[in-house]
């Protein structure tokens, strides 16, 4: 009973994904800036909490940005 009621979810969901992601596609004149990015690095960073940190370098618009 679980499993079929899932699966009736999961279908359900999946059809209706299906036909909005299309019929909303994003124009690219409703996103006027040009990004290219030209590299990506996973840092580790410590103060108090160790973490990462995503190092990104692009060009946006011609200016480059770190």
């Amino acid at each position: 009973m679980k499993r079929s009621t899932i699966f009736a979810i999961f279908a359900i969901a999946s059809t209706v994904m299906s036909f909005t992601s299309a019929t909303h596609a994003a124009a690219p004149k409703d996103f006027p800036l040009k990004v290219h990015v030209s590299s990506s690095e996973l840092k580790t960073y410590c103060t108090d909490r160790c973490g990462d940190v995503q190092y990104v370098e692009v060009q946006i618009d011609g200016k480059k940005y770190e």
